[in-house]
């Protein structure tokens, strides 16, 4: 009885939970020494070196990146907004 109430706002966290772990960046930085545990995030930022900074490539990192989180969003937006808006509806 309770978890079909629930699950628009568990989703709706579970969504934010994921976006939060996707773009994570100082524990990444800090914990990931080697290559192939960087996050993105991690990635992006070393991408440039001390004279130059390759915009290019950073903004189609960026642009990959996003587009996990926006098709996520995109597919379920139903489920996010009714857990975003179920706690706003009194009765």
């Amino acid at each position: 009885m309770i978890l079909p109430q629930a699950t628009p706002g568990v989703f709706t966290a579970g969504v934010f939970t994921f976006t939060a772990c996707w773009t994570e960046f100082l524990i990444a930085v800090t914990l990931n020494s080697a290559d192939a545990y960087r996050t993105i995030p991690v990635g992006m930022a070393l991408f440039g070196d001390q004279y130059d900074v390759l915009y290019g490539t950073i903004f189609a990192a960026a642009t990959v990146s996003v587009l996990p989180i926006a098709l996520l969003v995109l597919v379920f937006r139903k489920a996010v907004v009714s857990g975003l808006t179920s706690g706003a509806v009194k009765g």
